[in-house]
């Protein structure tokens, strides 16, 4: 077996046809066969093309331009990596720009792929275009930014940190907690235990519109299982009053739905979540499936009870009713 050592202390790439650059020092052992390792190297990139490292890092799930600060140090099966970069993604249009600062172990071509090992993130802001061209089934528009740390597979990997998303600026969700997904299938699974210092549902009804009310929220939301039939527990309260809610749903754009939900409200106020809802104080309680389907239509199967309540001002002793929608 061979093996070619390369080191250079004040090397410059430039990228044909104007394919950016990169400059710093660089040293690598390739070999014997499909081994190698960087050895201390840091490199400056400036409008660097992704595609001149696809050759050692062939499951780069993204392309484009990097600027930035590149360092790398020890084999590919346990490598030290660092970033401090600036991502223009080439795949999607107008190349939105992605953020990452972040230094961790890294292995690649292992089972996996691409493996992160207790790999810290300062700071990263992503363009969530980008996000969906890796993680099928992710309709959310907007940013994404956050902080902590990332664990396993790249396509089974475990987020624990804040997070915060907005698409409108005035509308911004921020949480904190652990995240788990697998998007090794068709369907992407999520598993998280999340507490939402603001759950702006403002910010998110633009990604899916069958969320027909507004309002920000504070609590906790626990998911399990796959985004077909995703099961949600949520305990959340805000201006609008309290929301207790527990079952299944799927946020996928051919078929939203709820499945089996059983909601509690205590305190509601229906005009916190819609301005063309009436005032209310509502304590009750509320089951039932509801489902829209790009191909069948809308259907609901829904039952409903409250408690002493107000509409407008008006009391109610109780009401109770059964309500069911095809088509």
């Amino acid at each position: 077996p061979t093996a070619v050592e390369f080191d250079g202390t004040d090397v410059t790439i430039a990228g044909l046809g104007g394919g950016g650059s990169a400059s710093g020092r660089l040293s690598m052992l390739v070999g014997p066969g499909p081994n190698w390792a960087f050895r201390s190297s840091g490199l400056d990139l400036d409008n660097f093309d992704l595609e001149y490292i696809r050759a050692f890092f062939d499951t780069l799930p993204v392309a484009g331009r990097v600027t930035g600060r590149f360092e790398a140090d020890g084999p590919r099966e346990a490598m030290e990596l660092g970033l401090d970069i600036v991502l223009r993604d080439s795949l999607v249009p107008d190349w939105p720009i992605s953020v990452i600062d972040s230094r961790g172990i890294v292995s690649l071509g292992v089972p996996g792929d691409l493996v992160f090992n207790d790999f810290s993130i300062s700071h990263a802001d992503f363009d969530l275009a980008t996000i969906q061209l890796i993680l099928s089934g992710v309709d959310l528009n907007g940013r994404l930014s956050g902080s902590g740390i990332v664990n396993g597979p790249w396509l089974e990997l475990e987020f624990a940190g804040d997070l915060t998303h907005y698409d409108d600026p005035e509308y911004v969700t921020e949480a904190s907690g652990v995240v788990r997904i697998d998007a090794l299938g068709d369907t992407l699974g999520v598993w998280s235990d999340l507490m939402f210092d603001s759950l702006a549902l403002d910010g998110i009804r633009p990604s899916y519109p069958s969320i027909r009310i507004g309002g920000t929220f504070q609590g906790r939301v626990v998911t399990e299982g796959y985004l077909d039939s995703l099961f949600v527990d949520a305990d959340l309260a805000g201006p609008g009053g309290a929301v207790f809610l527990e079952g299944h749903v799927s946020p996928l754009s051919i078929r939203r739905a709820a499945y089996g939900m059983d909601v509690r409200v205590s305190r509601l106020n229906l005009s916190a979540l819609h301005p063309r809802l009436p005032e209310t104080v509502l304590f009750g309680r509320s089951q039932g499936t509801w489902v829209e389907d790009s191909l069948l239509g809308e259907s609901a199967v829904m039952s409903a009870e409250l408690r002493e309540s107000t509409v407008e001002g008006v009391s109610l002793d109780s009401i109770s009713w059964q309500l069911t929608v095809l088509d």
